[in-house]
């Protein structure tokens, strides 16, 4: 059995090394400085800054950079060894229990503004929980904090065993500048010289578009390899994508689906490291009522569950088939008691069959029935656009229902819906992931724990497993001061879980890493897997760290795509409105746009939402001066910035250069625009009249085969290009609609109800479609709609419109989470869930 040692080595591991690859002759010493580092993330604009690491909603959190400022005790490997590293410490030490640790003070280490760190730093750093001064987020449950020479010793209330990364992680902030701030749960830390840490990297600059950190050249950890480091968030994993396929980023830490041909194959130099950990995506299946309240037909159900397919199909390779019966991933093999050591299920129906035949199960034909008389069905559920997942309901629905005969209903609810059902335990089966403590404990906590219910409302342990022997165990795994202890303890655990089955773990979850080698090299790799490559985590310090010094290669490569103007989402601006009005000029006359005032950058999806008549139309329209009297521009200026860099005021273009304009920059895919097409002339036709008008000078070939290109872009195909629109599905046709409006490769696309009277199926097909094209070609998207549920899913930013005005602009998750109107929480709750009481936002 692998458990933790309780004393590590002193120093940092060889291994840490990030060469830079400069140009200029093998003398390193004569090299020139290496290339900077763009790190992404997917999460929208950059909108507040806040360098306070303690605060997860500050951006030094959000998007990552504190780690490089502040550091901690000591880095506990998530993956490989699951080992630990002593960092700002010179040596960590637990005793028996876990009750206590010890820590030397790393010497020689400065902060940043040149003061010395000291054991002091550590221990006031601690203190500030231990007094109630800052919130105790991470559970630590001090007892006591005193400081001997260089060294501190930490005293808890509890065992930290199965917190060791919580404690060890903690990070340690400079005693002079934060005994100064009155409330650390709160101050955004952005006063001059307040942002100290002992890091390898320094703030250096703060914009709403980027982040840049400039190398410590007093880093006690060594001479760094990268200079610089920018910090950029995109709209979306589909626009982060494109970025580093790009090379516009170089580092980040996202799930790409079909990541071979959108990014690895872009580039040799281009990197993905996939890592392991002790937790995974589970299977949890409501052990309280029928039909998994019997244990036979959960076991049957391990035996049929191909693990393989959902590491392979649903997660696309980058996962760890998990098939012990214990349930541990392999990393954890180690905590394998001695009787279950090399047994694993298999897919293997006619073991499965057997189990439920000797349960007392039936087959009518095909249909299992259980010993009830009743035929076996159940729902899965994960919410709509988790797309791994949503695969796996897929795959478990089709394997249960060939080699068991039971129908699964697939479930896909908004979050909110979802979150609630597992909570309250009014699902049947759902996909989760597992509580993480680098250990057995936590797989066997999380679905076996009671702890975890409190107010009838489960955190983990959904299926409400309950027995008083294993909840004793786990007491004494967690809190014992003998490896006996924990290994007998471990023994009840593993036994029940066994013989219950009450999750199916499915595959490790895994780390993840997108990583180029242009410039540098020494990441983390399969068969060195010293820190995982994730950016987001503490680990970053040891990946951008060197002892060596820096070893030139060839010089930076710059890697641009045919749209590198477009290819920045949140990065500037496409269009600017300013206090833009519209008027009817009926009796009397009605305000049906007022002050309106917005920026659209470029790259993003802006949601336009609102009741009928709110003025969402009025206002695409008259941006693009379509509107027909009596609808009148009283005042604002519209002006679009276009990729040239030349900013056209589009209020003052002539008539014959609006006509040039619309199309060419801006296109519309109009409101029941598929029901536009001409019903005489074919689709081809009608896609040739764009370039005839807007691109004369092409032959009719050259039309032609741009016309072969639209239709194969938007998966009509170009055979269709003959057919008339009588001939097109609904959703063929819009997709006509949309080839029309991408033509000219505008850079805005307004697109008012572009799915309306469309089934759910072929909506969410077209707007899967409007996301990978908008990425694709760089464009801008206003979508306009009065579904605001859909606009949560695929908008960067939305802004809610209400009797002509913009009451509300902010991203999508802060629309969802923490809406500032009434109104906005009105348009949430009138929107009918799945799950839960119609009427009410669940969050």
């Amino acid at each position: 059995m692998r458990l933790r040692s309780s004393l590590f080595a002193v120093g940092i591991a060889a291994a840490i090394v990030l060469t830079g690859c400069a140009s200029g002759s093998t003398d390193s010493g004569n090299s020139e400085p290496g290339a900077a580092l763009t790190i992404a993330k997917p999460d929208g604009a950059i909108t507040t800054e806040s360098n306070n690491p303690y605060l997860g909603d500050s951006s030094a959190s959000k998007y990552g950079y504190g780690k490089v400022i502040f550091e901690s005790l000591a880095l506990v490997n998530p993956t490989g060894d699951l080992g630990t590293t002593p960092w700002l410490a010179e040596e960590v030490t637990w005793n028996e229990d876990y009750t206590q640790l010890t820590a030397k003070a790393r010497s020689g280490v400065k902060w940043s503004d040149g003061e010395d760190f000291t054991a002091d730093d550590i221990a006031f750093s601690f203190n500030q929980v231990l007094d109630g001064k800052l919130n105790d987020t991470n559970a630590l449950d001090l007892k006591s904090v005193t400081v001997d020479g260089d060294t501190v010793t930490i005293d808890f209330n509890s065992s930290k065993y199965t917190q060791q990364a919580r404690v060890l992680h903690f990070q340690i902030v400079p005693e002079h500048i934060w005994a100064d701030i009155a409330d650390p749960n709160t101050d955004p830390l952005t006063g001059e010289g307040q942002a100290v840490g002992t890091g390898p990297y320094a703030l250096d600059s703060w914009t709403t578009e980027s982040v840049t950190l400039a190398a410590n050249p007093e880093y006690w950890g060594g001479e760094l390899a990268v200079p610089e480091l920018h910090y950029v968030s995109y709209g979306d994993n589909a626009a982060l994508t494109t970025a580093l396929a790009t090379g516009e980023a170089d580092w980040a830490q996202a799930f790409i689906p079909q990541i071979e041909d959108s990014y690895l194959s872009a580039d040799p130099d281009n990197k993905f490291l996939a890592s392991p950990t002790a937790g995974a995506g589970t299977l949890f299946m409501n052990l309280q009522t029928k039909p998994f309240n019997d244990p036979a037909l959960r076991e049957a159900l391990a035996w049929t569950i191909d693990r393989q397919a959902y590491v392979d199909i649903a997660r696309e390779g980058a996962s760890e088939a998990i098939w012990s019966v214990t349930g541990l991933a392999a990393l954890l093999e180690d905590e394998v008691i001695p009787e279950y050591a090399g047994q694993e299920y298999s897919v293997d129906i006619d073991k499965a069959r057997e189990v439920l035949t000797d349960a007392g199960y039936t087959w009518e034909g095909e249909t299992l029935i259980d010993p009830d008389g009743e035929a076996v069905t159940f729902s899965i559920s994960v919410p709509a656009g988790w797309s791994d997942w949503n695969t796996e309901q897929a795959l478990i629905a089709e394997e249960l229902k060939e080699g068991l005969g039971i129908e699964v209903k697939i479930d896909q609810p908004d979050w909110g819906g979802w979150d609630a059902a597992r909570q309250e335990g009014t699902f049947q089966a759902i996909i989760h992931w597992l509580e993480d403590t680098g250990n057995a404990y936590g797989l066997y906590t999380s679905t076996m724990d009671p702890k975890w219910i409190v107010d009838n409302k489960a955190a983990f342990n959904f299926g409400r497993f309950d027995d008083p022997a294993v909840t004793e165990a786990l007491n004494t795994y967690a809190n014992a001061s003998t490896d006996a202890d924990r290994e007998a303890a471990l023994a009840v655990i593993q036994t029940a879980f066994v013989e219950n089955v009450p999750a199916i773990p499915l595959g490790a979850h895994p780390l993840l890493g997108e990583f180029n080698t242009r410039n540098y090299v020494g990441w983390p790799s399969e068969e060195d897997q010293y820190a995982s490559a994730d950016p987001t985590q503490p680990a970053i310090v040891q990946i951008l760290t060197q002892q060596a010094g820096r070893m030139p290669r060839h010089p930076p490569r710059l890697h641009v795509g045919p749209h590198e103007s477009l290819a920045s989402p949140m990065r500037d601006s496409l269009l600017s409105v300013h206090d833009f009005s519209i008027v009817y000029d009926v009796d009397p006359p009605v305000r049906a746009v007022k002050n309106v005032t917005l920026e659209l950058q470029r790259g993003e999806i802006l949601g336009l939402a609102g009741e009928s008549g709110c003025g969402k139309t009025t206002l695409a329209y008259g941006i693009q001066r379509l509107l027909k009297p009596p609808a009148v521009i009283t005042s604002g200026s519209v002006v679009f910035h276009d990729a040239t860099g030349v900013d056209v005021d589009v209020n003052a273009l002539e008539p014959e250069e609006m006509r040039r304009f619309r199309w060419d920059k801006i296109s519309m895919v109009f409101q029941g625009a598929m029901n536009s097409l001409n019903p005489v002339a074919t689709i081809g036709s009608q896609l040739e009249d764009v370039f005839e008008v807007h691109r004369p000078d092409l032959s009719r070939r050259e039309r032609r085969a741009a016309v072969v290109e639209l239709l194969e872009i938007v998966k009509v195909g170009a055979q269709r290009s003959r057919s008339y629109p009588h001939e097109l599905s609904g959703g063929m046709r819009q997709r006509v609609m949309i080839a029309m409006a991408l033509a000219l490769r505008p850079q805005l696309m307004v697109m008012d109800e572009p799915t309306t009277a469309l089934d759910v199926l072929v909506q969410r097909e077209i707007l899967r479609q409007i996301s990978h094209l908008r990425h694709e070609f760089g464009f801008s998207v206003i979508f306009i709609t009065h579904d605001l549920p859909l606009l949560l899913e695929i908008s960067d930013r939305i802004a809610i419109m209400r009797d002509g005005e913009i009451i509300e602009l902010d991203t999508a998750e802060r629309i969802w989470t923490d809406p500032h109107t009434d109104y906005t929480r009105t348009l949430l709750a009138s929107f009918p869930r799945l799950t839960g009481a119609r009427g009410v936002v669940h969050r």
